[in-house]
This record gives C-alpha cells, structure tokens and sequence, in this order.
C-alpha cells in the first residue's frame, strides 16, 4: 500500500485502515520530548537504551520506520531508514531520509550523511594548515578535539 500522509491530518483521512491509525497512536503515545531543532524523542528502552520498537498487526519495527511509512509510503526496497539529526531516537518525519546501504567489509562503508560539517576536502586541508586547534575548530564548525585528532590519524583515516 502507498500512501503518503500529512503531518497532522493523517487521523481524519479515510483512506488509512485500522492498523495503521493504531500505529499512528502509537507512535504519538511514544514521543516523550519534542526539542528546539524539531526532534520528536522516543525514549529508549530498557537498560541497554536500544532503539525504540513497536508492534502493529503482527508487524514488529522500529519506531522510526514506523514514522517513514506513515509520513512518506513504503520503505524503498533494499534502502534504510537514517535520522539527519542522528539521534536515534528521532522520529521526526522531517529529519528521516531512506538511504540505500550496500553491504561492503567493515573499513569500506560510507554513509553520506547530509549534515556533516566535515568531508575528504576540508581535513585534507586540515591536515595541511598550520593554525592551532581552536582557530580550524572555528572554522570548520567542529570541536577543537575532532581538529586534533584528524591531525593524529585518529580519525578520518582510510582504509
């Protein structure tokens, strides 16, 4: 089935069927904070904080698919579902993107995330500046630690 929902409206379209207004609710009930960027926090569960889950008809997934179907239509085959904030707790309709993962060895995989503040160009340019730390932190957008340790080859290291 694919439909796309609206933000606020999805409960009085007659279009949807039961299981996915309990969904719906469901999901509503779960958000505990709503935050000043926009994130809809769905409290983590138990002690090991995994990612929040639900089940609806039979049909057991985390809380933040649910949140894609309800407000963009089906899961693109072979793609997963990412929070732009990452949190992963956020169920933020306006903060989930489907991104295909190709599965690749453990070193290969690349995950574009479209809110990072740093890419190949810009720690290579790290790498080549002599300003201290808290000036290319400024910069960039970054801490000064993550400055460092790009210097240090503790991070942004191929493989």
């Amino acid at each position: 089935m694919s439909i796309v929902l609206g933000k606020n409206d999805y409960l009085n379209t007659s279009v949807i069927d039961e299981h996915l207004k309990t969904a719906v609710k469901k999901l509503d009930k779960q958000i505990a904070e709503i935050r000043e960027n926009g994130c809809k926090i769905v409290p983590p569960v138990g002690p090991t904080k995994v990612a929040p889950r639900f089940m609806v008809n039979g049909d057991y997934d985390l809380s933040r698919r649910w949140s894609w179907r309800l407000h963009h239509g089906p899961i693109p085959e072979g793609h997963r579902i990412y929070t732009s904030c990452h949190d992963r707790y956020c169920v933020a309709p306006e903060h989930l993107f489907a991104y295909r993962a190709e599965r690749k060895p453990k070193g290969e995989r690349k995950i574009v995330r479209p809110l990072a503040k740093l890419d190949w160009t810009k720690v290579a340019e790290i790498r080549a500046s002599e300003d201290d730390y808290a000036t290319l932190a400024t910069r960039y957008g970054v801490h000064p630690t993550t400055i460092r340790s790009i210097r240090d080859g503790k991070t942004w290291v191929k493989h």
